[in-house]
């Protein structure tokens, strides 16, 4: 059931237990090389998060209702998350729009 997660971490987003959360899966190589950058610089690596998780983290306290749709729109690709009462969340993920020509 499902794939293996080895060599990749898995991120949620910090709302309490029970509320409706945003989880990635990101490779642990990635995250492995970005702490070795930041630490050889001398800058401290305080989150990695990916685009969506940070940019619904960003307007979530403008949300006034349980009910709504979030829009992340990119070049090329959008992502849509539809969150319902009692924080039931669905995510659908639309990848490589066609070019408009």
């Amino acid at each position: 059931m499902g794939q293996r997660l080895e060599g990749w971490r898995l991120l949620l987003s910090a709302e309490p237990a029970g509320c409706a959360r945003i989880a990635a899966a990101l490779p642990e190589a990635l995250l492995q090389r970005l702490s070795a950058i930041s630490h050889d610089t001398g800058l401290v690596l305080r989150s990695v998060q990916p685009y969506l998780m940070a940019a619904f983290n960003h307007f979530v306290s403008e949300f006034e209702h349980q009910d709504f749709l979030f829009v992340l729109a990119e070049p090329q690709r959008s992502v849509a998350m539809l969150a319902r009462q009692l924080g039931i969340a669905r995510t659908t993920v639309t990848s490589r729009l066609a070019r408009l020509e």
